[in-house]
Parts: C-alpha cells; sequence; structure tokens
C-alpha cells in the first residue's frame, strides 16, 4: 500500500510515497539497507537515496531518531537506561522487518551524525558513509565500505576523510571512495529537505553569512541549490556499489 507523506509545512511532491510494510510480505530474499539521517535531520533527508535503492530490489528503512527536530520520542527520560538510543531503534526496525520480509543480509547508508550507527552497528554488511567518516571501526573491519565526501564540505572536510580513507585503505581491501570537488555538507540530502529547512533558516542565514558562522552549509546551500545535481552524480554510485555487494 502506498501512502503520501509530508513533513510539516513543507509537502513533498506527491510521487514520493511510503510502502507499509506490515501490509505486504515477501518471501524471496531480500536485503535490507538501514538509513541513518544526521543531527537534527529526519527520516526524509535521503529520501532519493531511499528510493533508488528500493528500485534496485533492496528493502529500506530510514528510521527517525531521537535528535531530529520531527521526532515524536519522548526524549524527557528519568535515567540513562531509559533513553530511546539510535541502535535501540534500529534493532526494532529491524525485527519488524523481518516479520514482513524474508532478509538475506543487512546493509547500512549514513550521513554525517548517521555515520557512527553505520560504522558501529554489528554485521558484516556493506555500509556506505556520506560526508563523515573517522576511520574503520571493529564493527566495520569486515565490511565493504564506500565513503563519500566532498571538497567543499566545511563540515567534515574532505581533506580530512581523504587522510582517514588512505589509512583505512592501507588496513582493508574492501575500501572504495568518490570525492567531489563541488558539493557542500548538506548538498546529499533531497531538494524538498533542503529547501524546507533553508526556508526555516532564511531569517537567520544572512546574520549567520555577515558574522562567518557556519550553519551546517545551509549558508552555502542557498546560494548554489545542487541537491539535484549531487544526486545524479552519487546516487547511482551508492546504489551500484550495494547491488554488486549484494549480488542482487
Amino acid at each position: 500500500m502506498l501512502k503520501k507523506f509530508s513533513i510539516p509545512s513543507r509537502p513533498l511532491d506527491a510521487s514520493y510515497a511510503v510502502l507499509n510494510c506490515a501490509e505486504i510480505a515477501h518471501s524471496s530474499p531480500r536485503p535490507l539497507v538501514i538509513v541513518s539521517h544526521g543531527y537534527l535531520g529526519s527520516r526524509f533527508d535521503l529520501t532519493l537515496f531511499c528510493e533508488k535503492l528500493a528500485s534496485a530490489g533492496n528493502v529500506v528503512c530510514a528510521p527517525e531518531f531521537p535528535e531530529s527536530l520531527s521526532a515524536s520520542y519522548d526524549t524527557n527520560w528519568n535515567s540513562e537506561a531509559e533513553r530511546v538510543t539510535r541502535e535501540a531503534i534500529v534493532d526494532r526496525a529491524i525485527d519488524t522487518l523481518r516479520s514482513s520480509y524474508n532478509i538475506s543480509s543487512i546493509g547500512f547508508l549514513g550521513h554525517s551524525l548517521g555515520t557512527g550507527l553505520t560504522m558501529n552497528y554489528p554485521g558484516d554488511g556493506p555500509r556506505c558513509v556520506i560526508a563523515g567518516f573517522r576511520g574503520l571501526t571493529s564493527a566495520s573491519s569486515n565490511s565493504k565500505l564506500l565513503v563519500v565526501a566532498s571538497d567543499k564540505d566545511s563540515v567534515c572536510p574532505g581533506s580530512y576523510i581523504r587522510e582517514r580513507v588512505k589509512e583505512a585503505e592501507e588496513a582493508s581491501p574492501n575500501v572504495e571512495s568518490l570525492f567531489s570537488h563541488n558539493f557542500n555538507h548538506i548538498s546529499y540530502l533531497s531538494e524538498a529537505t533542503n529547501d524546507g529547512m533553508v526556508e526555516f533558516l532564511s531569517p537567520l542565514l544572512p546574520i549567520a553569512k555577515s558574522l562567518k558562522i557556519p550553519l551546517l552549509d545551509f549558508d552555502v546551500y542557498s546560494d548554489v541549490k545542487d541537491s539535484n545535481e549531487c544526486a545524479e552524480e552519487t546516487i547511482p554510485v551508492v546504489v551500484k556499489f550495494f547491488s554488486d555487494s549484494f549480488k542482487l
């Protein structure tokens, strides 16, 4: 069943849709890709990546995490034991999807802060990190890895990530990378998400620019608006990486 969705005050194109997984079950084995948004982001951030990955035969799940601006989780916990973590949310998502799908393997895709979960969640499945890479982890040591980054990213500079990729390549034969000279930190997010955030932040952008205060590159994006250009260059590489890794 297909259902339209929107984010507050920013309706998305009606062609976007969400599949209610509880209503449709598949018996044939399918790989699952968990998509993790960055800090203050939302499950809509990487919509185009999700759609193309699903079109290639993957089950795709993009959970919303507690620090999202649009999350509905209760963050007023009384102790650390009550805290809702990204890992706990992904654990529950995987368990739920296994009840409707024959999940053959699990891969991970993360942007910015979402790369932390992508690199540290247990498993040997493929991992793709976008605009954020600090190096290999014990959890990711046996995984195929694709690192996507840009030299114009002022939040996670390409120069830093190039050094981490060089170290990773020396330690593992399973590391690939895609570097761009053109995109900023949020160019990788969907145009609808970025336009909505720019609209929300518009009163602050002139002040931030005059004081040279970076706003996760939203100040840069407002001038270039290159989400679609970035998607055309990046998404096919990411989809091929997962298809090759999963042997779809």
